[in-house]
């Protein structure tokens, strides 16, 4: 419905324009609490006669609609599903002006139509108050009697559609469809079928025409919530808020940066899922429940949700949300028995969101978390009765040292990139379970050392993996290789593996700009600004692909609808790469501007200027500019005597540890800084097509549309210093 304005879903505090009824009422009678978006527009009264009507409706096009998902093929299913939208909509009369012709002449020909004397009208007398009231859907103009007869013509009808019309049509469609065979998802027809495709599209187009026929007199009231929301968002999209109604999803890492952001557009665009599990890494429930208020309600990202509930947050995020303590490292996820059977009655999505990001992690924790834990959660799904679907989020740099344009491609066991580049001559031969054994192996062997030197030595045996198969680093291999083992072990479970390139802070929402620790370009942005950093080693020319975080959690969230129950392994590569290239000397121009323009100042208040950063193709020359610029001054200054008045030793320090800093992010970052791979999005942005205009203003990902002057000036730097910095923008001056 075009004119259901969505600012009117996402924004419950907004006046709407006078009308009484629109006062919020958090509880209804009974305890039970009501989503800001439930009690918009309607009173409490209002709302349980709205309860007590809709009942008919709420049951009838939830069994049409599953019926029709069952039993038709996708394309005639998609034409029902398309016209139940159209029957929504078509009841959202709520919206145009009262007295206008086409709105006057519906209840016109209505009332002329309809005899009250036929239907019986006990049920709608119940929930009727004497007076004729403005609530969105009808005109003071209309009499008492006028709405008794539209509602007795509605009652009956629905009775009609429900008792008389939907088990006629069912058993119509359930007798063709026996001879209709169904194959990766795509309907076709057995040569010995007496019923053709055609002959379906037949059944369903007549069942439309009468179910349109018996619709035309639905009272607006009789349009459920679960409706108005869905036509709201368009028709012929993916339907993502419907999808999550009711849901109960597991959700892991849902402590970390991304998986905040999914929690609160979950809750925030669909308030009626059903459940929310995270899976927290605790000692006990109690400190998982602390770990939840801490880490994840108290942070600055669900401050929206919070204005909109205001004192009713907290138990609504108390009914909604609830922890486990869990770890994905186990092979059980360090569930107790009781609550394993609980959650496999239960889960219908599951969501694995945990890792851990450091490039230089100790091996045999990074397999634990990376390559285990999913295959941990994954055998846990096959216990689940209701499981509809598998998502994991990855990385897109899993693609390792590919180069050129790299498809979204499921890997295959065992896949070395290595051999790929040998074109299978390679003699290095990768093993998943075989590196899984030799990390167990060499961290007994390392037992013996000290706690310092068996983690270094655990860390570098981990980029000396990576490295021989054809991966930058320990964490991108061990994710590459929990991609694998997802691929070979699922058997029937319907995959998504979700592959985002560099995560950086919201572009717009809940707000532009949120962001939780330093991700992969802020520490050089930081080092810049403080004026510890002239100068980086990476390719001016080359590309760095970056992508807000709310735009990955919108594609995750329609993968999610629109894969659901359907079997297969899907991958969604996103990233800017190809379609919306970040160039490195554009970056470093757009850094420049913005510390120029809000520079950080000294301990006396001073702002530091920085001259552009430099950035050198080769080591050689970034070395000697960077002992000239940074190492030298400070030796320089222990022995020239006119200097020593103008270097503190604090300075000197700065200078050595800026040195090292500068050191160490180059060792870690030159190979995505030199990267020569692009991720090609095709799946991505097939996906983004399929969702409906309004569902492109809510839930949408398109890259290409991503300004990137604004997005860094604008939004990603100072989000960088408000939530991460929190604003401490003094530094020394060197």
């Amino acid at each position: 419905m075009e004119s259901l304005h969505r600012s009117t879903l996402l924004h419950p505090r907004a006046p709407c324009k006078g009308r009484s009824c629109c006062q919020l009422e958090k509880k209804s009678t009974n305890g039970e609490l009501i989503s800001p978006v439930q009690s918009r527009r309607f009173s409490l009264s209002q709302q349980k006669q709205m309860l007590s009507r809709n009942k008919p409706i709420q049951v009838f096009l939830k069994d049409a609609n599953q019926n029709c998902h069952r039993r038709f093929p996708k394309a005639v299913s998609a034409k029902i599903n398309d016209r139940f939208l159209d029957l929504a909509r078509e009841s959202q009369v709520a919206e145009t002006k009262p007295q206008s012709d086409q709105y006057v002449k519906r209840y016109t020909d209505l009332e002329s139509a309809t005899h009250a004397d036929k239907y019986p009208n006990s049920a709608f007398n119940d929930g009727i108050n004497g007076n004729s009231h403005d609530n969105g859907n009808f005109s003071h103009e209309h009499s008492q009697s006028d709405v008794l007869r539209i509602e007795q013509r509605s009652q009956c009808n629905m009775h009609r559609v429900k008792n008389k019309i939907i088990p006629s049509a069912v058993s119509t469609i359930s007798h063709s469809n026996n001879d209709v065979q169904h194959q990766d998802m795509k309907a076709s027809v057995s040569a010995k079928s007496v019923h053709t495709k055609g002959e379906l599209n037949e059944t369903a187009n007549a069942l439309l025409e009468q179910l349109t026929s018996y619709s035309t007199v639905l009272h607006p009231l009789d349009l459920s919530h679960e409706f108005k929301l869905r036509s709201a968002y368009g028709q012929n999209g993916l339907g993502i808020v419907e999808f999550l109604r009711g849901k109960r999803i597991l959700i892991t890492g849902a402590t970390g940066f991304l998986a905040k952001v999914l929690l609160e557009k979950i809750l925030r665009e669909q308030p009626d899922v059903g459940q929310l599990y995270l899976l927290i890494n605790a000692d006990s429930t109690e400190k998982a429940k602390e770990r939840l208020v801490t880490e994840v309600q108290g942070s600055q990202l669900f401050q929206l949700m919070k204005s909109n509930w205001e004192k009713a947050f907290e138990e609504f995020m108390g009914q909604k949300v609830t922890p486990i303590v869990g770890d994905v490292t186990r092979e059980d996820l360090g569930l107790e028995e009781s609550m394993e059977k609980e959650l496999a009655e239960k889960i219908d999505v599951i969501v694995n969101s945990a890792a851990t990001t450091k490039f230089d992690e100790r091996y045999d924790v990074a397999i634990d978390i990376n390559t285990k834990g999913p295959i941990h959660l994954l055998e846990f799904g096959k216990k689940c009765t209701n499981l509809q679907l598998f998502l994991h989020i990855s990385t897109a740099f899993v693609n390792g040292e590919r180069s050129g344009c790299i498809s979204e491609m499921p890997f295959q066991m065992n896949t070395s990139i290595r051999n790929e580049q040998h074109k299978g001559k390679s003699k290095t031969e990768l093993n998943v379970k075989e590196e899984i054994a030799l990390a167990e192996k060499m961290q007994e062997s390392f037992n013996l050392q000290s706690a310092a030197s068996q983690a270094l030595n655990m860390k570098k045996l981990g980029f000396q993996r990576a490295k021989l198969h054809g991966w930058q680093d320990t964490y991108i291999f061990t994710k590459a290789m929990g991609e694998m083992l997802i691929g070979h072990e699922r058997e029937n479970i319907p995959v998504v593996i979700v592959r985002p390139s560099v995560v950086e802070s919201t572009l717009m929402q809940p707000f532009s700009g949120w962001m939780e620790g330093i991700r992969m370009i802020d520490p050089i942005a930081i080092a810049y600004g403080k004026g510890l950093a002239s100068a980086f080693l990476a390719d001016p020319k080359g590309v760095l692909d970056v992508i807000p975080a709310d735009m990955v959690v919108n594609a995750t969230l329609a993968a999610m609808a629109k894969h659901a129950r359907q079997p297969g392994l899907t991958v969604y590569q996103i990233g800017s790469s190809v379609v919306n290239p970040l160039i490195f000397e554009r970056l470093v121009d757009l850094t420049y501007e913005h510390f120029r323009s809000h520079p950080f100042v000294d301990q006396n208040g001073v702002p530091i200027v920085t001259p552009k950063l430099r950035l050198f193709k080769d080591k050689i020359s970034f070395r000697v500019f960077n002992y000239l610029n940074c190492e030298l001054p400070g030796r320089l200054g222990r022995y020239l005597p006119w200097s020593k008045k103008n270097i503190s030793e604090k300075r000197r320090s700065l200078f050595d540890s800026a040195a090292q800093q500068i050191t160490h992010l180059i060792e870690i970052y030159s190979p995505y800084t030199f990267y020569k791979g692009r991720f090609d999005i095709s799946n991505t942005k097939m996906l983004h097509s399929e969702l409906s205009p309004a569902e492109k203003e809510a839930f949408g990902f398109e890259v290409s549309s991503i300004d990137w002057e604004h997005y860094m000036k604008n939004v990603h730097f100072p989000g960088l210093r408000k939530y991460v910095l929190r604003g401490r923008n003094i530094t020394t001056r060197l």
